[in-house]
């Protein structure tokens, strides 16, 4: 799951306290919190300035990584070029410049006498998401950032105001939210929402009490659902 910082995830945790799945950092993000401050120092401040040299370093880098990633078609070529050592030397070279600066910040007993508030969040935010980031380089179809994801709910921000009944409780947040995501889900695949709800509705009457039995082995039941899932209905 590609997430920028935010923690409120604890429903994905077992009870051990682990994960029920991996969490992914947004290099989107990262580059966000550095671009602010190198831009910033290029605009208004002296450009000779540590924190400018460092967030131009890091914006550059970022954008290094865009770019290649970029030039890959497929995932075979994408998870080939992330396991690289050359790839994996800008993220190496990333972390080994906001983590010289977290040593400092957290040696001081008073940082913002050394940085600006901006940076220290930065390096900050670079140092507790860089297990995330750096799952990235693990398999080629992990996105770098939530972009698509971000993009894709600004229509649920509009539909939360211009639909308040569909928000009056928690089932009715919940069952806009799995509406949506068929709707973006169709989207992505080129796929018309309208002819696709009529086939689930229809395939799904067919599975009814096949799902519905609890001895049903979950390979099973995972085949019926696979079946459904929009990329199968474009394919058919």
């Amino acid at each position: 799951m590609s997430t920028d910082g935010w923690y409120d995830v604890e429903w994905l945790k077992n009870p051990d306290g682990t994960y029920k799945a991996k969490l992914v950092g947004c290099l989107v993000h990262l580059r966000r919190y550095f671009y602010d401050i190198y831009g910033a120092h290029q605009n208004h401040i002296d450009k000779e300035s540590e924190e400018y040299q460092v967030s131009k370093r890091v914006v550059e880098l970022i954008g290094e990584v865009f770019h290649r990633d970029s030039e890959c078609s497929t995932i075979e070529e994408r998870t080939k070029l992330r396991k690289s050592d050359d790839f994996r030397q800008y993220f190496e070279e990333i972390g080994k410049l906001t983590e010289k600066h977290f040593k400092i910040i957290s040696e001081s007993e008073s940082p913002k006498g050394i940085y600006t508030e901006k940076f220290i969040k930065a390096v900050k935010y670079s140092h507790n998401q860089w297990e995330k980031f750096t799952r990235i380089l693990e398999d080629g179809s992990i996105p770098l950032d939530n972009s698509a994801a971000e993009r894709a709910i600004r229509d649920f921000a509009v539909l939360r105001h211009s639909m308040p009944s569909g928000f009056g409780s928690i089932e009715g947040a919940k069952s806009t939210a799995v509406f949506s995501s068929f709707h973006e889900t169709c989207k992505i695949h080129g796929v018309d929402l309208e002819d696709y709800l009529e086939f689930l509705f229809r395939y799904m009457g067919i599975h009814r009490d096949e799902l519905k039995d609890e001895s049903l082995s979950d390979e099973r039941r995972n085949a019926i659902l696979e079946q459904a899932m929009p990329w199968k209905f474009k394919k058919a």
